[in-house]
């Protein structure tokens, strides 16, 4: 490995260790903000921790609603598989997020799901039609290719 990348590597390390210190706040706007900037930094570490927040049913709603974003905007493939499970979470603000979640991850394969999902909570079904726009018009696109 060249100087260059050993150099980009040990940025990339310390960058993750300051977004994942946030993460143990009890300051919640704080750890909210962690969790976009996990997903953002796109790092598969911090994809864990996403993972493993919106399925800690002990932690607060809003929260595991930023997870669920984060993961979205993580772009990664294990994103989907929590995103598509928090569709049935008890929480309808953490039901809302796995949503939104899917719609800025916008892969294809959770376009059934979103169709098949009949939510109670009149916010989750804006989203859900909202989302289902955009993901059915770039799966269109992609079939046009």
């Amino acid at each position: 490995m060249g100087l260059w990348r050993r150099l980009v590597e040990r940025i990339r390390e310390r960058d993750l260790k300051s977004l994942v210190g946030p993460m143990h706040s009890s300051d919640r706007l704080t750890r909210a903000d962690a969790c976009s900037k996990l997903g953002k930094h796109k790092d598969t570490r911090g994809v864990s921790i996403l993972i493993a927040t919106i399925q800690d049913k002990s932690e607060d709603g809003e929260i595991r609603y930023s997870a669920a974003v984060g993961l979205g905007l993580s772009a990664n493939a294990r994103a989907l598989e929590p995103l598509l499970a928090a569709l049935n979470d008890s929480n309808g603000y953490v039901r809302q997020g796995a949503v939104a979640g899917l719609h800025c991850l916008g892969d294809p394969r959770a376009i059934a799901p979103l169709r098949a999902l009949h939510d109670r909570d009149e916010d989750v079904q804006k989203a859900v039609q909202y989302s289902l726009r955009k993901l059915e018009r770039n799966a269109g696109e992609i079939r046009r290719r």
